[in-house]
């Protein structure tokens, strides 16, 4: 198993269970630690590159997978349905990485705008989700561009 698949699922642990305490805590069973509002001055930033990172990383991880499907597509002993079956299955993988890296930073980001005392009327609290998800979604526009211009045969079939 690769390290970017490691990644892939620590970071589907931490997602969930960012999720599940950000619900939690939203939904008044768990308490909260009632961080100052200063925090999310430092919190935008740093979830931003949180994000940036995650996405940067679905980004090789997402070129490993089309690496295996085109490795495994151009075999000559495989059937078309096997064929096809490759190239949904690597879909799937990629909606994964997607959902887990991605994930992770936005889920983090609410559960840490849980986290901030008088957060329900705070706007700049709650987005602090968002902040990730854009990071993140930099992050893999980037990682792509630097990916193509590195390899610009990868993601050819």
């Amino acid at each position: 198993m690769s390290r970017l698949r490691q990644l892939q699922q620590w970071a589907m642990r931490v997602a969930i269970a960012a999720a599940v305490l950000g619900m939690a805590t939203a939904g008044g069973c768990a308490p909260g630690l009632g961080l100052p509002q200063a925090t999310v001055v430092v919190l935008h930033p740093l979830l931003l590159l949180l994000g940036g990172v995650a996405g940067w990383v679905a980004s090789r991880r997402m070129s490993e997978i089309d690496r295996e499907r085109w490795h495994h597509a151009h075999d000559p002993d495989l059937t078309s349905g096997e064929r096809q079956y490759a190239h949904r299955f690597a879909e799937t993988q990629r909606r994964n990485v997607a959902a887990a890296l991605l994930g992770a930073p936005l889920l983090i980001g609410y559960c840490s705008s849980s986290q901030i005392e008088a957060s329900q009327e705070s706007l700049v609290a709650q987005l602090l989700g968002v902040t990730a998800l854009a990071g993140g979604i930099v992050g893999l526009i980037v990682g792509r561009k630097l990916q193509e211009r590195d390899d610009p045969g990868t993601f050819e079939p």
